[in-house]
């Protein structure tokens, strides 16, 4: 009988001691979940921020190309304008040269 109870205050013990390890199995997955939460929303946080600065870098590169093909378009008219009144200049003392030249 001694025997019996004793087997019997042994698996209270073990009921005890199992008891405890799902609790703490049960807290450390509680903890994990909490830690996993918070690496997720730093993570999120990053990819944010990161894809704000890509933003802004490409949003700069794009400005500066615009403003290199307007610089471009600018100085093609520029010198397109300034190309076309030399021709007409030249058309100009080709006839005066021409008419210059019927008239001797």
């Amino acid at each position: 009988m001694e025997h019996v109870r004793t087997l019997k205050l042994h698996a209270e013990d073990v009921d005890n001691v199992l008891g405890r390890i799902a609790s703490h199995a049960h807290s450390l997955q509680q903890q994990c979940d909490v830690e996993m939460e918070r690496i997720d929303a730093a993570l999120a946080e990053e990819r944010r921020s990161l894809l704000e600065q890509c933003k802004v870098a490409v949003d700069e590169m794009v400005a500066k190309l615009g403003d290199g093909e307007q610089n471009y378009v600018d100085t093609y008219l520029e010198t397109n304008e300034d190309r076309e009144l030399k021709l007409e200049k030249l058309h100009a003392d080709a006839n005066d040269e021409y008419n210059d030249l019927r008239r001797r």
